[in-house]
């Protein structure tokens, strides 16, 4: 008897069977295919590559190669005689090629054994790879610039010291009210600064309280307003004509739209909306809003209000084609599948007759499609869709 085909026993089992009994392994087998070697008295399967024998486990690594007899695998150790070797009497060696990461317990290297070290030097991995010795550089400008040297305390201090003392610093007040020459002298450095204590007009500078002096070379000359940077702190009320700072308008005043001086913030604008009487923003009304008709406070866009037009006269139209698709969805608010479609020729005027299927899901649903040989270009064809009931 021969099944030509799969047979699904629906889980049960099959009592007092038996396996294909053979001296040499099938041809041909597919993967999972089993049978008995009364040789060998072992069962085995196919694995795709080869046959296994069942019972078998124990699988070679790296380092040991494995053959197989039957139901019996031999282990053995691959050897080199370079890294590792077995000796007369079956012990496994090491040789120094084969040594590789030493691991020594903790406290077991004194410093006796480290005074080899190089002056200078400490033990460091600055890649991330294997340590080595890293250079220490006593260098006060630290000129060298290595990335793959350590810096000594001194060398540090002394730099950073150097850095801070080239720094401009707070010199103190100015001032502006007595005109004639701007702060500076032999000892200023770049980064030094004033601040205006009094308002005045110096070298051409008109200066308010509060405004900075800033150094911008080192000994900057008195009379060249080139040799400094002015910061602005007090400014009056910015006018149409005038720098200056600025009050943020409330909603009321954003609302009143009267006020000349002050500046509108996103929230203010968001305040302006629009009425009957007041300019200012407004929201787009949804196609639930326009079609309940009570909402007197958002706009109606021309496409909401064909589609309560096309609602109200029970017709909808739609341009359909592009040049390259040749199935279109259409929606409508017709609320009903209840529909007369007809397809038009926008050139001629003749009715043509696609593929036309109305939605079961929804009923503001219809689809239209044309033949692949049929390409409709763009805007070809008129879809009227007609309410019935």
């Amino acid at each position: 008897m021969k099944f030509l085909n799969t047979a699904d026993l629906q889980k049960n089992q099959i009592l007092n069977i038996v396996l294909h009994n053979a001296s040499a392994a099938p041809v041909n087998p597919m993967p999972g295919q089993i049978y008995y070697n009364i040789l060998e008295k072992a069962v085995f399967y196919w694995d795709s590559i080869k046959w296994v024998a069942i019972g078998m486990f124990v699988e070679s690594g790296i380092g040991i190669s494995q053959t197989d007899s039957g139901m019996i695998r031999t282990l053995d150790i691959n050897v080199d005689n370079a890294t590792i070797e077995i000796d007369t009497q079956d012990r496994v060696i090491i040789k120094d090629d084969g040594v590789g990461t030493i691991k020594i317990k903790n406290k077991a290297i004194t410093f006796v054994k480290m005074q080899d070290l190089t002056a200078m030097r400490v033990i460091g991995s600055i890649t991330g790879g294997i340590p080595l010795e890293v250079a220490i550089l006593n260098e006060n400008d630290l000129a060298s610039n290595s990335g793959t040297s350590l810096a000594t305390q001194s060398s540090i201090k002394a730099y950073v010291d150097a850095m801070v003392s080239g720094i401009g610093i707070l010199i103190g007040g100015f001032d502006a009210s007595v005109g004639g020459s701007l702060p500076g002298g032999t000892t200023v450095k770049k980064g030094s600064y004033w601040y205006v204590t009094a308002a005045g007009t110096v070298q051409g500078q008109i200066f308010n309280v509060g405004d900075l002096i800033i150094a911008n070379q080192t000994n900057p000359t008195l009379t060249n307003a080139n040799h400094y940077v002015f910061l602005e702190s007090n400014r009056s009320q910015a006018t149409s004509s005038i720098l200056g700072m600025v009050m943020l308008a409330t909603n009321v005043e954003v609302q009143a739209g009267t006020d000349t001086l002050k500046v509108i913030s996103p929230a203010g604008l968001s305040a302006r909306t629009a009425t009957e009487t007041r300019t200012g923003l407004a929201a787009t009304a949804t196609q639930a809003v326009v079609n309940a008709g009570t909402d007197d406070g958002t706009i109606v866009t021309p496409k909401k209000l064909k589609a309560l037009l096309d609602l109200k006269s029970g017709v909808a139209v739609s341009d359909v084609g592009n040049g390259s698709l040749v199935t279109f969805s259409i929606s409508h608010l017709l609320a009903t599948k209840d529909l007369n479609i007809q397809v038009l020729d926008n050139a001629t005027g003749e009715i043509v007759y696609p593929d036309v299927s109305r939605s079961v899901i929804s009923p503001f649903n219809v689809t239209v499609a044309f033949g692949t040989n049929n390409v409709p270009s763009n805007n070809q064809y008129r879809v009227l869709i007609q309410k019935i009931s």
